[in-house]
């Protein structure tokens, strides 16, 4: 409008009223919208199946041999007791002592006494007395008094290798209880059984034959003279060569030899089968708007003037 002003001034100041001048404004606005929409939907199924079969064959052989090899332990306390009678019977012939000792003397196992070393014999520088032979056997037999055969002197000596072999098993029972040889009693029931078998020999029983001349008897106390000589109390076994004070015992060593084999044969078959079906639907929908608008303003002079100056 002030552009207007200054126009019609214009005008007014040149004085041109002849020209027809005219002005025109407007304004246009136009807003247009689209929109796009989409729906899918899809639906989809499926159909596994799987079957599986497995065949496994399998051999297995095996070998196994078994050795046992059994350990006495008498063996050890035999060994031990033989040690310790050598080792006396050296002390005595260096002169390292003045008599036998107890092992040495004893000899149980280095040198066992038979029924000759108590004059129970029919052997002589000359030969063999048959009939002495004879007499001895029917004693044997009769289970008569030893008197009849030895003197009181070889029956001292008999009852103390009677007293020998009571210590030797006293010996081996200690050895066993201990798990290794040695010479030291001191479990009490070994040592109760030991003063049984002194009381028993102590006593001045008659000695006597056993049905046998190399089978004696003396109270309660049997004495079996042999290489491998046993004593008995009150039918307790005291002294053998498996047992001691009724005790006994060995060792079993297993050594195993073993061969395994195993063959095996597996087979394995799967068969699988899918399905499936799918199904897609889709919608596309669009949405448009628009909107204008125009604005016009138009002004003529010269109607203007000549309203003006009619």
């Amino acid at each position: 409008m002030k552009k207007l002003i200054l126009l019609v001034g214009l005008l007014f100041a040149t004085g041109a009223f002849a020209i027809d001048v005219s002005v025109s404004e407007g304004n246009s606005f136009k807003d247009d919208k689209d929109r796009a929409i989409n729906e899918k939907d899809t639906q989809e199924s499926r159909d596994s199946r799987s079957k599986s079969k497995s065949y496994s064959d399998s051999v297995e052989k095996s070998k196994r041999t078994d050795y046992a090899i059994v350990k006495i332990e008498q063996t050890d306390i035999l060994e031990g007791l033989e040690n310790l009678e050598q080792l006396d019977i050296e002390n005595y012939k260096a002169g390292v002592t003045r008599d036998l000792g107890f092992f040495g003397q004893c000899s149980i196992i280095s040198n066992p006494r038979l029924p000759a070393d108590f004059g129970i014999t029919a052997e002589f520088d000359y030969g063999i007395d048959t009939n002495m032979a004879t007499l001895i056997d029917n004693y044997g037999k009769a289970s008569a008094s030893i008197r009849e055969i030895i003197s009181p002197k070889e029956e001292k000596e008999l009852r103390e290798y009677m007293n020998c072999l009571l210590k030797y098993g006293v010996i081996g029972a200690q050895s066993l209880t201990n798990g290794g040889f040695t010479i030291d009693i001191t479990d009490p029931d070994i040592k109760r059984l030991n003063k049984k078998g002194e009381r028993s020999l102590k006593r001045k029983n008659a000695c006597r034959f056993n049905k046998s001349y190399d089978s004696i008897q003396c109270g309660s106390v049997k004495v079996n003279l042999d290489y491998e000589p046993m004593l008995f109390d009150n039918q307790i076994s005291y002294y053998s060569s498996e047992r001691y004070l009724g005790l006994s015992g060995t060792e079993t060593y297993t050594i195993s030899d073993a061969e395994a084999k195993r063959e095996e044969n597996s087979q394995s078959t799967e068969r699988s089968t899918s399905l499936s079906n799918a199904k897609d639907a889709s919608k596309l929908y669009k949405v448009s708007s628009s909107q204008s608008s125009d604005t016009k303003t138009e002004i003529s002079a010269r109607n203007f003037f000549q309203k003006l100056f009619k």
